[in-house]
């Protein structure tokens, strides 16, 4: 599942970047959109962590 994901976000990329007219503007772009991303996928971990600790209290 992620790495249909991971594919189709670089073919995204890869467009804008033909349609830009600075490749420069694109790779900054890129390397801020793979550290929102980076951060996502961390949050996510910390929720499930936080999830998981509230359900082995309850038990």
């Amino acid at each position: 599942m992620l790495a249909g994901r991971k594919t189709t976000g670089r073919a995204v990329i890869r467009r804008e970047i033909v349609e830009r007219a600075s490749a420069r503007e694109a790779a900054t772009e890129r390397t801020a959109l793979r550290r929102i991303i980076k951060k996502r996928k961390f949050m996510e971990i910390v929720s499930i962590r936080s999830v998981f600790r509230e359900e082995s209290e309850k038990a």
